[in-house]
């Protein structure tokens, strides 16, 4: 993980303007999520859970992160898909003309990846919502990469839009929850009342079905991927809305009570964005967005 954050920042150093100095980042980013995946593989086969570390900030407010065997599959399919795309990127980002959009694009992706990575392993609330708005405003930059395009800007204003509103959705089923269970530790909520819980279901259903492209939420999906550099496109669509899925997955089991019609719900609009993603991935010619 520290290896990820690492090669972010040095390739934000105006010495590192050579290939051969690239490639070390992209070398020191992909050996880090080896041991990343070795690390979770670790967790999932042995069923154990790992705190990390926390960082307080302020009364209430602390980055605080542990890993379990669901957050643990989660960090595998990320560190796996991530390190594939890593060894493409070292060979990729040379066909950008600007040493200084080489670098950055590096720099952003490693940022991005880092950041989900923290999402998953986030155990309260405030840590939870702060990485999902650092991933949200550093795939919005990785999305406008390409600005000089017309429709590269229109996709990211979009993109911009339908993301801001699904953490604004998150921000208000949070509330919901820290009201009713008067905490923010995601494993230590156990009380909230059925009429509470249904209201931060919906919300949270929103903000997390937005960002993962549920049918009627997926309008952005086929302007973004796009848009977006082809390394990018591919964490997107390959990690991005899995990391949607991972929250719904972690609050309506681990938070909230049980209730037939959230597994009715989810099921129901799974159903659909299914049966529609295949009809419109058949008529379309473009890769990415097929994807």
């Amino acid at each position: 993980m520290f290896g990820i954050i690492i090669s972010a920042i040095l390739l934000l150093s105006p010495n590192f303007n050579s290939a051969k100095l690239r490639k070390l980042s992209t070398l020191i980013a992909a050996v880090s999520l080896a041991f990343l995946a070795y690390f979770s593989a670790i967790i999932i086969y042995q069923n154990i859970s790992v705190s990390l570390f926390s960082y307080y900030l302020a009364p209430m407010l602390t980055l605080a992160f542990s890993v379990d065997r669901l957050s643990a599959f989660f960090i595998l399919v990320i560190a796996l898909v991530s390190f594939g795309v890593t060894i493409y990127s070292a060979e990729y980002v040379e066909h950008y003309k600007s040493v200084k959009k080489k670098n950055a694009l590096l720099s952003l992706m490693f940022g991005y990846i880092a950041s989900m990575i923290l999402i998953i392993s986030s155990i309260n609330m405030f840590s939870f919502l702060f990485f999902w708005e650092i991933m949200a405003v550093s795939s919005f930059i990785l999305v406008m990469f390409d600005y000089e395009k017309k429709e590269t800007r229109k996709a990211g204003l979009f993109y911009f839009i339908m993301t801001q509103l699904s953490t604004v959705f998150l921000l208000v089923a949070f509330l919901i929850i820290y009201h009713a269970s008067n905490s923010l530790d995601i494993k230590q909520i156990t009380s909230i009342s059925p009429t509470l819980a249904g209201t931060a279901f919906a919300f949270l259903f929103l903000g997390f079905g937005t960002k993962a492209g549920v049918i009627p939420f997926h309008k952005w999906l086929p302007y973004a991927h796009p848009a977006s550099p082809s390394n990018i496109s591919a964490l997107m669509s390959g990690i991005m809305i899995k990391v949607a899925i991972y929250g719904l997955m972690r609050f309506v089991i681990f938070v909230l009570p049980s209730s037939l019609w959230y597994g009715v719900a989810i099921f129901a609009f799974g159903v659909i964005s299914a049966l529609l993603g295949v009809i419109y991935a058949l008529k379309e010619h473009d890769i990415k967005r097929l994807l």
